[in-house]
């Protein structure tokens, strides 16, 4: 029978050293970009009426219609809960 060198196994357990920082500043920080994308996706819905819709961009390449407006307010309303309720569940179980 062969010998088992468990030497040369790698070490999968948890890395040693916490990221940079400590990583507390990872969850904040998905929180504002969620909230300036929400505000810009809000502001764009709201300043754009039905009647200049649809405009296009990059050669008619990227479209502005309203079915890509309620699209993105509502995606990027569900990423701003997802990013809260992460750095609520940070805050509440600290690393």
């Amino acid at each position: 029978m062969s010998e088992i060198h468990t030497a040369t196994m790698p070490n999968i357990a948890a890395p040693s050293r916490p990221l940079i920082g400590g990583g507390g500043w990872i969850a904040p920080a998905l929180v504002g970009f969620a909230l300036v994308g929400w505000l810009i996706s809000v502001t764009v819905f709201t300043t754009h009426s039905i009647a200049e819709l649809p405009r296009y961009f990059a050669h008619r390449y990227l479209v502005l219609d309203p079915t890509s407006l309620l699209f993105l307010l509502v995606m990027n309303t569900v990423f701003l809960g997802i990013s809260v309720y992460m750095l609520s569940g940070s805050v509440a179980r600290p690393s």
